[in-house]
């Protein structure tokens, strides 16, 4: 459920059609506007504008009007397939018009300086109404991959603590042959073996003969 200009405010190009304005309201007819994806899953690339959408949930339905294709567009989240979506006016909703809105509002200079004159002008037609968790939407982008940098972090740890026990493991290894050989080592030093001579059974020694 989206309000008037809401395309052209969040920069979602209309591949064909137009955007949801100010004459979409409860009384006028309902209608929507759906994304590529959907377009291709349900009218595979046949015209889109003037067919109908039937939404339902129990005994209520909801007969939209398709007036316009948007692009494919990440609004709920950065990874994976666009899924099938379609926008309609905020007062067309199958319960009636929203109680609660989301406000998005494009700024020429730094959003964050224009947060609270965006307060005071909504307090201004309503004082009574709630502005709450007003933040640039970068921000909420930041937030939205929180997680995964979280999680590639984690996953850096273990794999430097991986590569730590691992070193220490080969030494292990190795200081531990070497002492089972010492006496060996120490019997061949004494009947004058070099650094250079080999074991009998070393392959290496083998393919030199």
């Amino acid at each position: 459920m989206v309000g008037p200009q809401y395309f052209s405010t969040v920069g979602i190009p209309l591949l064909l059609g137009r955007d949801i304005g100010q004459q979409d309201n409860a009384t006028s007819p309902h209608i929507c506007v759906i994304n590529e994806s959907l377009a291709k899953t349900f009218f595979n690339g046949r015209k889109s504008p003037g067919r109908h959408i039937t939404e339902k949930f129990g005994s209520k339905k909801n007969v939209m009007e398709v007036w316009g294709v948007a692009k494919n567009a990440r609004d709920h989240r950065l990874r994976g397939d666009v899924p099938p979506r379609f926008y309609i006016p905020a007062d067309q909703g199958m319960d009636g018009p929203n109680e609660w809105a989301i406000f998005e509002i494009r700024t020429a200079g730094d959003p964050e300086q224009m947060i609270a004159s965006v307060r005071k002008t909504i307090l201004s037609v309503n004082e009574d109404l709630p502005v709450e968790g007003a933040r640039p939407v970068v921000m909420s982008v930041d937030r939205t991959q929180r997680a995964a940098a979280y999680v590639a972090r984690l996953c850096s740890i273990c794999g430097i603590i991986a590569l730590l026990l691992a070193r220490r493991d080969c030494m292990a290894v190795l200081s531990y042959g070497v002492a089972r050989r010492t006496n060996e080592i120490g019997i061949r030093m004494a009947l004058g073996a070099g650094k250079g001579t080999r074991h009998p059974d070393d392959p290496a020694r083998n393919r030199h003969h």
